[in-house]
């Protein structure tokens, strides 16, 4: 799973667009309002959506404040790798 990804969350039934993934955590931080963490294994893909659009979902969540989960794992997904490759 990604970031841009359609899921079904298991113990609501909810569908859900993906704001974000950690998979060391194993946590998803679903799009929308009110901003809110959930369990990857409480998810199942219902669509993978392609590298670009999971480029821009990221890049979206960037403009977000920067306390929120989602841009803090946009920065960590986007930005920290390429200042650790100079």
């Amino acid at each position: 799973m990604k970031a841009g990804d359609d899921v079904k969350h298991i113990p609501t039934g909810e569908e859900w667009v993906l704001a974000g993934v950690d998979t060391k955590r194993g946590e998803v931080y679903p799009a929308g309002w009110p901003e809110s963490i959930a369990d990857i294994k409480d998810c199942e893909l219902i669509l993978s959506c392609s590298d670009k659009e999971s480029l821009e979902t990221l890049r979206q969540c960037l403009s977000l404040r920067p306390s929120d989960v989602r841009h803090i794992n946009a920065v960590r997904e986007m930005l920290l790798p390429a200042y650790f490759k100079r």
